[in-house]
């Protein structure tokens, strides 16, 4: 019963995070990647029909350029986010003097 309860969570769990919006896409990260929701019983078509194969490839298309451009449009509002708390760079002249942190620098050691 063990094993059962965690495979189910775990089924669960993957098929949640795969349905789940993504903040700046708007979409699902599976949707994006095939084209539509995941659903517990895959769909099945009959030999004689064509199936949704153009529709599909249509949508996946559709579906990442309006990803992309919602993540730039995200990108741009969190930059103006961020830009708006910035202070002014400080303007240096040659023969100020200053203090250097050297803690982050590699350097060779003897």
């Amino acid at each position: 019963m063990p094993v059962l309860r965690l495979f189910l969570m775990t089924v669960f769990t993957m098929a949640l995070g795969a349905t789940v919006a993504n903040a700046s896409t708007g979409f699902p990260p599976f949707q994006l990647a095939y084209g539509r929701i995941p659903s517990a019983t895959p769909t099945i078509f009959p030999l004689t029909e064509p199936g949704p194969g153009i529709d599909l490839a249509k949508s996946i298309v559709e579906n990442l350029k309006l990803a992309a451009a919602r993540v730039l449009s995200a990108q741009d509002a969190q930059a103006d986010h961020a830009n708006r708390t910035r202070r002014a760079a400080t303007a240096y002249k040659p023969g100020d003097m200053v203090y250097l942190a050297t803690n982050n620098l590699t350097m060779l050691r003897r």
